[in-house]
């Protein structure tokens, strides 16, 4: 049994309006089934978590969508970083990184079987950007191997559209 939509426009507590719509209205309110009208959907997302040898804790945290659009975000205590920047980097540069990252098996790997003291955990999800998009994400401690070669690509990636890799400001 399918129940209607009940329409209502409250304006402070009261009911201005209030109509019941049939059915056959209501699918109409959603728009199609799957459309994708802001085509935004993350292709990489890119996180650096913990604590260093110094002592400070790091967290850096890199979102590219396919849409070009990718966010960038780093906070140390030890020297104070504290930087955020929003670039377009151009769908094509999104294709290429994401080419890339799965030609060095980013979509394969999985969590590192190491551990790091006074190292932060390196975290990364790819995407396929689209609405109903998969993921697979993995974590490690150490960048090297194949580890190494998918984090030398996403640290191109943060110099070439972020320059100064989030140096941002220090205190």
């Amino acid at each position: 049994m399918r129940i209607p939509l009940l329409s209502l426009l409250v304006v402070g507590g009261t009911v201005l309006t209030a109509a019941v719509l049939p059915a056959a209205q209501t699918a109409s309110l959603a728009g199609p089934t799957g459309a994708q009208i802001h085509p935004n959907e993350p292709v990489l997302i890119y996180d650096i978590t913990g604590f260093t040898f110094a002592g400070g804790q790091r967290h850096t945290n890199l979102v590219v969508f396919n849409s070009g659009v990718a966010s960038f975000s780093r906070s140390d205590t030890i020297p104070i970083v504290e930087h955020a920047d929003l670039a377009f980097t151009g769908t094509e540069a999104v294709a290429q990184l994401r080419t890339e990252l799965l030609q060095a098996g980013a979509a394969t790997l999985f969590d590192q079987n190491l551990t790091g003291n006074d190292t932060p955990l390196m975290t990364v999800t790819i995407l396929r950007g689209a609405t109903e998009a998969r993921a697979h994400t993995y974590s490690y401690y150490v960048a090297s191997g194949a580890y190494g070669v998918v984090q030398g690509i996403i640290d191109a990636f943060i110099a070439e559209h972020f320059p100064g890799g989030g140096a941002g400001t220090t205190r």
